[in-house]
């Protein structure tokens, strides 16, 4: 099955993909985010939907991959598990907005390749707080042990904006997010997104916001 949209091209492997569904939350998040950015993709984006994580797996080429790893973006395409058959530990809800996750990478390689490919705590941070993914209660718990523990595992700006991949790259990448907004703005995000370095440069005692923020916060 294939249905085209404004901005997409999306096609269904297998029955009962929930490819309506997928076309209505992408099409409608679409002009959000990329106002948010600052930026469009060129041209529709490729959409691929696939009836289960097996054959999903398959076909981005990691057979052995985790069930947590239910969409991603392969040559500029979207890649993901239908909404219908989302399999184990999630829910049709959560793949709705793995739709909008994946989104926000394509938006976002238009904005900043280097950061999408070299950032994984900006990368996955803004695709999961753009997506509504988290809420600050879900993990406030967790981040709460974190600072108890002596804060040994609380990443620190420099580590946010460098090519680590941590534990919590999710998590705190996008309470990372959320405090940038609060502080500087959907455009603040878009100029940290756009070149990292210089946005720490510009803004002295980033560091120290960032922990007085998730003090007060947590």
């Amino acid at each position: 099955m294939r249905v085209e949209t404004a901005n997409f091209i999306l096609r269904c492997f297998g029955e009962d993909a929930g490819i309506e569904a997928i076309a209505g939350i992408l099409e409608g998040n679409f002009e959000r985010i990329t106002n948010i950015l600052g930026v469009v993709p060129l041209g529709q984006t490729n959409v691929c939907i696939y009836a289960n994580q097996k054959n999903f797996h398959e076909a981005i080429g990691r057979p052995d991959a985790e069930a947590w790893v239910v969409g991603t973006v392969v040559a500029g395409e979207i890649h993901m598990v239908s909404p219908n058959n989302p399999g184990p530990g999630h829910t049709y809800d959560d793949i709705i907005k793995v739709a909008v996750h994946e989104l926000v990478h394509i938006a976002a390689e238009v904005l900043s390749p280097d950061t999408t490919d070299n950032r994984p705590y900006l990368s996955e941070g803004l695709a999961t707080y753009l997506a509504g993914q988290y809420k600050i209660s879900d993990i406030a718990g967790s981040i709460r042990q974190l600072r108890q523990s002596g804060n040994a595992d609380i990443p620190c700006v420099d580590t946010i904006i460098g090519p680590e991949w941590g534990d919590y790259v999710y998590d705190m990448g996008f309470v990372f997010m959320h405090f940038i907004v609060s502080g500087f703005g959907h455009d603040g995000l878009a100029a940290l997104y756009r070149d990292p370095d210089a946005f720490v440069l510009a803004h002295e005692g980033l560091n120290e916001m960032w922990m007085r923020f998730l003090g007060d916060n947590f």
